[in-house]
């Protein structure tokens, strides 16, 4: 049976109203999109001018393109449906805007954060498989069961409702597409296992870096590299947190949305909708996409810096020399000082960088 507008309640407003509208959200959005995809960008240019361009790399690749896809379409909802202002002041066409945006998300989010688990397996199993048998075999069950995840939640996302486009249709949605403790329990769902996945991510490394032979001092510090990679599991827990408690909430709901006709039909904690899932996905899935990025960027980051502390050292006692002497000091000087340079800059191998500083399996003890 159709759950109809009550004629007794106010309808929907027609006429579209931003006055009140908060734009933070999309911003956040725009910003977070940005730095993201120029991280990645620059890893995956890098690896291929050093030509350690490997299949983590062809992994992040349509992990990029989901999360850009992604971006663009949270932008655009959260732009365009109504989020950031008054429930009572979104009209209509926003609402099944809203509802659209939903659909979209329950697609790209799997596909989008599963791709970027299978990198960071991919890029485990170049650093760990060829030491370590079990470790082999863990990387290849994550792989698989990732895998199965983005098969079944992308799968699922089909059949949020019957047919698929009543979903967004505010006063129909009931009657196809169940209650709306239905979406919860697919969202709260997908959010446990992502979380799952990302911890699994965070402890996986641990076992073998501790095993190392080298000083603990690096063993700590390799340790914090992997976990930056996946810095992911942070934003997956808080969204999962804060999802769960905002459901909930009814205590500050202002009781003018009750009056609406929309509030029988959509849940009041939508009204701090962009706060609850916007943000923490576009978190999560940022810090999924940079966090690897930067770890694959070490070496040429640190290349970079000690090219450029060089020449700042270089100009610097030129200058220095230049202003003290100003032709008493012998030329044999300055020839001395620029070979010494040249050496210096010769011993940089930028090609080899991305793989040596990462196949731990070649540490010896005392090497």
């Amino acid at each position: 049976m159709d759950v109809g507008p009550d004629p007794n309640l106010l309808a929907p407003p027609i006429q579209l109203n931003d006055i009140h509208k908060k734009w933070d959200v999309a911003i956040f959005i725009i910003v977070f999109l940005i730095v993201a995809s120029l991280t990645a960008v620059l890893r995956l240019v890098f690896r291929w001018k050093s030509k350690t361009f490997g299949l983590d790399d062809w992994a992040m690749v349509p992990a990029l393109v989901c999360y850009i896809a992604h971006s663009i379409m949270a932008c655009y909802v959260n732009a365009k449906a109504g989020i950031g202002k008054p429930l009572w002041e979104v009209t209509m066409p926003e609402f099944e805007l809203w509802g659209k945006g939903l659909v979209m998300t329950s697609f790209l989010y799997p596909l989008a954060s599963g791709f970027v688990r299978i990198s960071i397996l991919l890029f485990y199993d170049r650093v760990f498989s060829k030491a370590s048998k079990p470790m082999r075999i863990v990387i290849r069950a994550s792989l698989v069961f990732v895998g199965c995840y983005i098969a079944g939640f992308v799968t699922y996302a089909g059949f949020l409702c019957k047919p698929l486009h009543k979903f967004w249709k505010p006063f129909e949605r009931r009657e196809y597409c169940g209650d709306n403790v239905n979406y919860w329990i697919y969202t709260a769902l997908l959010y446990s296992v992502s979380l799952l996945q990302d911890l699994e991510l965070l402890f996986l490394p641990i076992g073998s870096v501790i095993g190392l032979q080298m000083p603990l001092k690096r063993r700590i510090g390799v340790i914090i590299i992997f976990a930056l990679g996946t810095s992911a599991c942070v934003a997956a827990a808080y969204k999962l947190a804060i999802f769960g408690l905002q459901w909930g909430r009814t205590g500050t709901i202002d009781p003018r949305w009750y009056m609406s006709q929309a509030s029988r039909v959509i849940p009041p904690q939508f009204d701090k909708y962009g706060y609850t899932m916007w943000i923490p996905t576009q978190s999560e899935l940022s810090a999924a996409i940079i966090g690897p990025s930067l770890i694959a960027l070490k070496p040429y980051l640190r290349t970079t810096a000690e090219k450029l502390s060089t020449r700042i050292n270089d100009t610097f006692g030129s200058a220095v020399g230049t202003i003290a002497g100003r032709g008493n000091k012998p030329r044999s000087a300055d020839m001395t000082h620029h070979t010494s340079n040249k050496e210096y800059v010769k011993m940089d191998d930028g090609s080899k960088a991305a793989v040596t500083d990462f196949e731990l399996h070649h540490v010896r003890s005392g090497k």
